[in-house]
């Protein structure tokens, strides 16, 4: 039996620069963190086709080559950045590590995920995109549709 290879993160940020992205229903707040944990940039933005290649834009003008986020989203993959999914059970325990109130919002989760990728490296593997077969039958699945039959 063969076993796809694991891919990892390089020990060293790319540039010294990650980010972090909020990602919700109607907008998203993106955070860019340098290697001292210091944020160079935050902003909000839409859910819309233009405002997330403005966020794409903004990310690699910031020098930020990768971004961590709660959900496995191939936007942000197929345009070339290295993207690492922290799921939203991790990110609430994770919290307290930048807040002793511990309180959520996207402003600070975007921070949350950004100092994680920063600080976590070797416990964090890259998003692989599926082929497309793959990301048809997943949105099938979340609509409730899985197709019998061949995957």
């Amino acid at each position: 039996m063969k076993y796809a290879l694991i891919q990892v993160l390089p020990g060293i940020l790319p540039g010294g620069v990650c980010a972090g992205i909020g990602w919700a229903a109607a907008g998203h707040v993106a955070c860019v963190a340098g290697l001292a944990g210091r944020v160079r940039d935050r902003f909000p933005a839409r859910h819309d086709k233009a405002a997330i290649t403005a966020v794409i834009a903004r990310l690699r003008k910031g020098g930020a080559a990768g971004a961590a986020i709660e959900r496995s989203d191939g936007v942000l993959a197929a345009a070339g950045l290295t993207v690492v999914v922290i799921t939203s059970r991790q990110v609430k325990n994770l919290r307290s590590r930048y807040s002793t109130a511990g309180g959520k919002d996207d402003r600070s989760g975007s921070c949350v995920l950004a100092g994680t990728l920063r600080t976590d490296r070797a416990r964090l593997w890259p998003l692989i995109p599926d082929a497309a077969r793959c990301r048809c039958r997943s949105a099938c699945r979340r609509r409730g549709r899985v197709p019998r039959g061949r995957a």
